[in-house]
């Protein structure tokens, strides 16, 4: 397969944070776009691909949002479906095994092949049972990842400090995920910075809530009025279409 991921550089950290956007949120979101397109001009038809949608699938959101390519995917979905069909048979023949054979109808025997169709059926519903991430959420994954690796090198240097003091962009996910990447100086610097903008938050918060008194409903609107959408944009993260 093709790398799925866009090339990312140091002056793209930069410049996602001076426009208040969270970089790990967009790279993300950028190389799921890429994946799209790739899956579209080949993954579709591809056998890794196959092979790995036959194992881990797309999750719901995911599955429904290739959909659009229609009968595009009759290839990849019929590969799929017989996958599942082989699962289901193998499941029904384990369970009949012990039920039809000779030996599985004479005691103790009937208690000895009882218990081992039932490891085997337990072993097949565990292998079945993947929690393994569908390949799109996996690449979301991978360019979020890369990005807080950026930002981690980014915030080393005291130009990136002072341009993430003034533009604090990361959304809660990634500012927790930030921890992991940097040391614990950089963590009380980020902290700090973060601490200082959720009480600005809160006294925007305060103020609207002022505002809405008939006392002072007449005064002019101003930050206040976005509060909620900073506040839910940072433990949400970035909206996509």
């Amino acid at each position: 397969m093709a790398n799925s991921r866009p090339p990312f550089y140091q002056s793209t950290i930069e410049k996602l944070l001076l426009e208040n956007r969270c970089p790990p949120c967009i790279y993300g979101e950028e190389s799921k776009k890429t994946y799209l397109t790739w899956f579209d001009i080949e993954y579709y038809n591809s056998l890794p691909t196959m092979l790995e949608v036959s194992k881990n699938g797309f999750c719901k959101q995911h599955g429904w949002q290739i959909s659009s390519l229609g009968n595009k995917l009759s290839t990849l979905n019929q590969f799929v479906a017989n996958i599942k069909l082989t699962e289901l048979k193998n499941i029904k023949a384990v369970l009949q095994s012990n039920k039809n054979g000779w030996l599985g109808q004479i005691w103790p025997l009937s208690i000895i092949f009882s218990r081992r169709s039932v490891n085997v059926f337990l072993d097949i519903l565990i292998r079945l049972h993947t929690t393994k991430k569908c390949p799109i959420c996996e690449t979301i994954e991978q360019g979020e990842q890369m990005a807080l690796t950026y930002m981690a090198s980014f915030l080393k240097e005291k130009k990136g400090q002072e341009i993430y003091r003034k533009s604090p962009a990361l959304c809660w996910r990634h500012l927790i995920g930030l921890f992991y990447e940097v040391p614990t100086e950089i963590t009380l610097l980020l902290a700090d910075i973060h601490i200082e903008q959720l009480q600005k938050l809160d006294s925007d918060f305060e103020e609207y809530f002022r505002k809405t008194d008939y006392r002072f409903s007449n005064e002019p609107k101003g930050e206040e009025q976005l509060a909620w959408l900073k506040s839910l944009r940072f433990y949400v993260g970035e909206r996509f279409k």
